[in-house]
């Protein structure tokens, strides 16, 4: 059973990679002091066969062979932490046998689709290195958007609840645009640049009673992602909401921004004209001087001064 996986990473990206049923032989199970292949991994070519076959059943209708898709991807190999069966004698002890030793197939991710009460072994989170593609903000959207949500057989769907999660807060996202919870702001950056984002805007008890929900929803395997691949270690789990709020920051301003290139700037002064054309510019950059970016930031917190509360926690 193949089934593919993903999540939004606190980096700015969706990672795609997928997990397939085969057999294991001992060959394949990392040996050394960093993670190995994930074992029930889909390889790069494997991945995209697995996609292409989905669109040409209809059953999902984006293509990793288009064009103007292909131009924006990018392979990334990815550490990710799972539920294990690691045996006795897997583990680390200087009184092993070389009979033991040797039996470090032991050592097994346990298949998403299996249940976590499965058998009488205990499992551990343990790393793994996938390998999936990386879909900026803009293609994450067309890829989220495009998963059939209304598939309710659970247990036959190829895609999992990961994947499921981020779907339904990729229509929360199209809901806050369509009912214009967004602000425009400036961020300084060092040498006093400055950058031009869009922000959602949670100002309701509705739209934090929806964040906590999220965040209460979100499927544990989103946040075991590990940020580096040295040495077999997990790192503490990335807080739902910071992962929420940057997946709701870069998505909607990536969409915002296309909408906004489309329309004509109104003339206005220095540094009103910059900030509004930075806006719009797929560099974010507002190009005037430090004091100019300075009154222009004290200008937008007074405008925003009654909502700041609500803003700084986001």
């Amino acid at each position: 059973m193949a089934i593919l996986h993903g999540s939004w990473l606190i980096q700015g990206y969706l990672l795609i990679w997928g997990e397939t049923w085969r057999a294991i032989c001992a060959d394949e199970v990392s040996r050394g002091d960093r993670p190995g292949d994930h074992p029930k991994g889909m390889t790069r070519e494997e991945l995209r066969e697995f996609l292409q076959g989905l669109q040409s059943e209809g059953k999902f209708n984006w293509s990793v062979s288009d064009r103007s898709v292909q131009s924006e991807l990018t392979w990334k190999s990815q550490v990710i932490a799972v539920p294990t069966f690691i045996h006795e004698s897997a583990a680390p002890s200087q009184k092993r046998t070389k009979k033991q030793k040797d039996n470090l197939s032991a050592i097994v991710p346990q298949h998403s689709a299996a249940p976590l009460t499965e058998g009488d072994r205990p499992l551990y989170l343990y790393p793994w290195k996938v390998e999936g593609l990386c879909l900026n903000p803009r293609l994450a959207i067309e890829f989220l958007q495009a998963l059939p949500l209304g598939q309710m057989n659970l247990e036959a769907s190829w895609f999992g609840g990961d994947l499921r999660f981020w779907s339904h807060l990729s229509r929360w996202s199209l809901d806050l645009l369509a009912r214009c919870k967004f602000l425009p702001k400036v961020e300084q950056q060092q040498e006093g640049r400055g950058l031009s984002v869009w922000q959602p805007l949670l100002d309701s008890s509705l739209e934090r009673s929806r964040l906590a929900s999220f965040a209460n929803l979100m499927p544990a395997s989103c946040r075991t992602y590990q940020d580096n691949e040295q040495g077999i270690k997990i790192d503490l789990p990335v807080e739902p909401e910071a992962l929420i709020l940057s997946f709701l920051n870069c998505t909607i301003d990536v969409q915002l921004r296309d909408v906004a290139r489309e329309s004509s700037l109104p003339k206005m002064r220095s540094p009103i004209r910059e900030w509004l054309q930075g806006l719009t510019a797929t560099s974010m950059q507002v190009d005037v001087s430090p004091p100019e970016l300075d009154s222009l930031e004290t200008a937008l917190q007074a405008w925003t001064a009654p909502i700041q509360p609500l803003l700084t926690r986001q």
